[in-house]
């Protein structure tokens, strides 16, 4: 969004979120046990996991790339 819309970013409420779980982890890890399919809102109490304080118009745009490009690759 600080990428297309920053009108839209209310820097106020930028925050740092990793759910406990993943405290010790660079990584999501998916090599035991998973259930798979929960939302964010399960595992932090925001619903965001990340440090949207370090948040750059420049990452989003390359965030925003890579994920429509991955997209239009799945749907080819």
């Amino acid at each position: 969004i600080l990428s297309i819309r920053p009108d839209l970013v209310r820097k106020e409420h930028l925050h740092t979120s990793y759910p406990e779980c993943y405290q010790t982890t660079r990584y999501l890890d998916f090599s035991g046990r998973v259930s798979v399919g929960w939302r964010t809102r399960d595992v932090t109490a925001t619903g965001a996991v990340g440090d949207s304080t370090q948040a750059t118009p420049e990452d989003g745009e390359r965030w925003f790339s890579h994920v429509t490009q991955e997209t239009y690759r799945v749907f080819q």
